[in-house]
């Protein structure tokens, strides 16, 4: 396996979980690890043809419906020991976010102020959204569970939220800055 595809590393490490299907490592990416790393089918079907190839994963074959294939991955030994050894290893570096509402922000001017608050509205009700889903994905995968607070996935869930309690806040206060700048004006 090359040795910088972090997509396989993490493809193997939802395999541990559960043997997926491609469809179902999707579903993974929009859900779960999307938080944090970005895949599509066509990125996951070429990864898997590696872990394949490498023999880091197998699958099974089952007939759905008349003759649809459906193919089931599961982790092999190998691919455990390759992904615990990845797990060991420190971060080398990391990736330059891409935020175009930063982008935008950045751009624009005291003559553009209506379109700042608009802009600046519409980006606290997407972070309200996401809030609302990670406190409702954090529910229903953990609910009162104080064991959980140790694992990864919990940390990770927790950060998410702390995030977007954060942006929130701050796009708030920015908010609030132009009704006073409002009413100071009138």
């Amino acid at each position: 396996m090359r040795n910088k595809d972090k997509l396989s590393y993490i493809i193997l490490g939802l395999l541990r979980t559960e043997p997926m299907s491609g469809y179902d490592l999707k579903k993974k990416f929009e859900s779960e690890v999307g938080e944090f790393w970005q895949a599509n089918t066509g990125q996951i079907y070429p990864s898997l043809k590696v872990l394949l190839n490498d023999k880091a994963v197998t699958y099974d074959v089952e007939i759905v419906g008349e003759k649809l294939e459906k193919k089931t991955y599961r982790i092999t030994a190998y691919g455990e020991e390759l992904f615990n050894t990845w797990l060991t290893h420190a971060v080398d570096r990391y990736p330059i976010q891409k935020d175009e509402f930063m982008l935008r922000l950045y751009f624009m001017d005291t003559d553009n102020e209506e379109n700042m608050r608009k802009l600046v509205s519409d980006e606290r009700e997407v972070h309200q959204k996401k809030l609302n889903y990670l406190l409702q994905r954090k529910a229903i995968i953990f609910g009162d569970d104080d064991t959980a607070q140790k694992s990864g996935h919990y940390l990770v869930l927790d950060f998410a939220i702390q995030r977007e309690t954060m942006k929130i806040e701050w796009l708030s206060q920015l908010s609030l800055s132009f009704d006073n700048k409002k009413t100071r004006v009138k």
